[in-house]
């Protein structure tokens, strides 16, 4: 018979490294969608809106419904509006209850937290730091301001906002920015120029008429998704690489996205041929990354335990660990987290992370959101990698790059400011020398990465995102 909590309890970890490493799976990997993190990020920058338990209430009760369309109308007219109110808010996840639903963003007055990303919303905000919060607030409020959907929807939300008798003057929301993330200092460099990335894509995009607007969204989304697996990633291999002694933030500090990641993604139509150097060496880059990460998970775990037993004044294993657990959490997490220490004694500290949030778990979550965003490929089973599916590409192009840019510039601006290789140019000497070693005698990497600058320009030429003059030179397109 097993033992109580002898199964994989990933909040075991989480509890204890989970402030500067809040984007690690939770007990379901799979499932955090697009929908929650983008709900939740927008929530945290507009503040939760006054109308989304209505708009819930009306999707899944007819009695409800019935007071939008006018008296004598059939059942018949009440079911047809429910079907239409799935239509235009729901991509699947909207449910029972208010508490629990991501409705399709058309208005921030249905705006309210989900907690189905498992925090990966906070773990971002958290990334960004005060001033990245503040440019974001910023960005997301002029971009609602002009409206974000077509006048239809407009008029059926805002007859959904009048059952409840009552309105924002600017937004509907309430003005209150939700929880207090666990840090609100500087953030992270990655953090940082994501959330510059998402504000700036946001700022050009307020200017669009509403149907335009409502793509520059859908981009926000497969962004902020995209982001969140990086920041996970980011976060597990800046502190956890961090010297002991050292305050993790300071050396954080110090950790660029480039040298941290250096994440070569296969720039080609994915998924590619597995023959292919370039498939290969994207294959051993994402597996670099994701082993370079979940390491560091597990010495920081180790660090943050052996650092308090050796400031503990108490000489009993036992005793210490009681005392511990309850300073990191509480509940049935500090029962479990007490239990696994106490088995494993201060010399297998790092066992726990390999029990309780496993290299395959972790790998889950990498697969599973970043399938959904079309940044990882395959789907199912196969040599995980990183890719540029079309939505992905282009939103890139559309955040990070702007009109007549050379697409040298782009691709070195990608890998500064956020770690990913597409291309040869701009890399640091250190994230040349990792990719060196981990090419090994199977390619050339200049070769392979020179190649993958080529693939890419070619690919961005077709989808119409770039334009080559007759000298060979390639920008990227401005807004049509």
């Amino acid at each position: 018979m097993a033992r109580a909590g002898s199964e994989m309890q990933p909040t075991v970890v989480r509890s204890v490294v989970g402030d500067r490493m809040p984007n690690l799976p939770a007990r379901h990997p799979a499932k955090p969608a697009v929908a929650h993190i983008v709900n939740n990020l927008l929530t945290l920058s507009l503040g939760p809106g006054i109308a989304k338990s209505e708009l819930i209430a009306v999707m899944r009760q007819p009695e409800r419904r019935q007071r939008l369309i006018p008296e004598g109308s059939s059942q018949e007219d009440v079911t047809r509006l429910g079907k239409l109110l799935d239509v235009i808010y729901n991509d699947g996840k909207v449910f029972g209850s208010a508490s629990l639903s991501s409705p399709i963003f058309w208005d921030p007055r249905f705006l309210a937290f989900d907690p189905s990303d498992d925090g990966l919303s906070l773990g971002l905000w958290t990334s960004f730091g005060s001033l990245g919060q503040q440019e974001l607030q910023e960005a997301a409020t002029e971009f609602v301001a002009g409206g974000i959907s077509a006048e239809s929807i407009a008029e059926l939300s805002g007859r959904i906002v009048d059952l409840i008798g009552t309105k924002d003057e600017v937004v509907g929301t309430t003005g209150e920015r939700g929880s207090e993330p666990a840090r609100t200092d500087e953030g992270t460099p990655f953090g940082r120029a994501v959330a510059s990335i998402l504000a700036s894509g946001l700022q050009r995009g307020a200017s669009l008429s509403p149907c335009y607007r409502s793509e520059i969204l859908r981009q926000f989304g497969v962004l902020a998704g995209g982001f969140a697996i990086l920041t996970s990633l980011y976060d597990a291999i800046a502190v956890g690489s961090s010297a002991v002694g050292v305050e993790s933030s300071d050396e954080e500090e110090r950790k660029d996205p480039d040298d941290a990641l250096g994440l070569v993604f296969y720039t080609g139509d994915p998924p590619g041929d597995l023959d292919d150097p370039l498939v290969e060496i994207s294959i051993q880059s994402a597996s670099d990354v994701m082993h370079r990460a979940h390491k560091g998970v597990s010495s920081y775990f180790a660090r943050i335990v052996q650092g308090a037993w050796a400031d503990s004044k108490d000489p009993n294993w036992d005793s210490f660990c009681a005392n511990f657990v309850t300073s990191v959490t509480s509940g049935e997490s500090a029962k479990l987290l007490q239990s696994r220490l106490t088995e494993v004694g201060v010399n297998g500290i790092e066992g726990i992370v390999e029990r309780d949030l496993s290299f395959n778990h972790y790998r889950k979550l990498v697969k599973s959101l970043g399938g959904r965003t079309g940044m990882v490929v395959p789907r199912k089973s196969g040599y995980l990698r990183f890719v540029l599916e079309t939505n992905m590409l282009t939103a890139l192009v559309s955040y990070v790059g702007r009109p007549e840019m050379l697409v040298q510039d782009f691709v070195q601006s990608v890998n500064q400011r956020l770690g990913i290789v597409l291309g040869v140019s701009g890399l640091t000497p250190q994230t040349w020398e990792r990719l060196d070693f981990l090419a090994g005698d199977v390619t050339d990497i200049e070769n392979t990465l020179e190649d993958a600058e080529l693939l890419l320009k070619r690919r961005m030429i077709q989808a119409g995102l770039a334009l080559e003059f007759s000298d060979g030179t390639t920008v990227l397109r401005g807004s049509e």
